[in-house]
């Protein structure tokens, strides 16, 4: 398995984000409370699935990212 790494960054509606050289990008369309609604630009040949995480593991690898700093 190859080697991950986390990255976090704040961007506000209207803004995006590349990925692999500009392969995919990431942009706020809107954001309401808790939520955000993104419109993703990829190559066909890129897949693109959402991740569903288990909430309790999201919590702990969260807790673990603040002590890890």
């Amino acid at each position: 398995m190859s080697e991950r790494r986390t990255f976090s960054v704040d961007i506000k509606v209207g803004e995006s984000i590349s990925v692999d050289r500009g392969r995919v990008v990431l942009t706020v369309v809107e954001k309401s409370g808790q939520r955000a609604r993104l419109a993703i630009d990829a190559e066909k040949t890129v897949p693109v699935n959402k991740v569903e995480l288990n909430l309790k593991a999201g919590v702990e690898q969260a807790r673990k990212g603040v002590l890890s700093r």
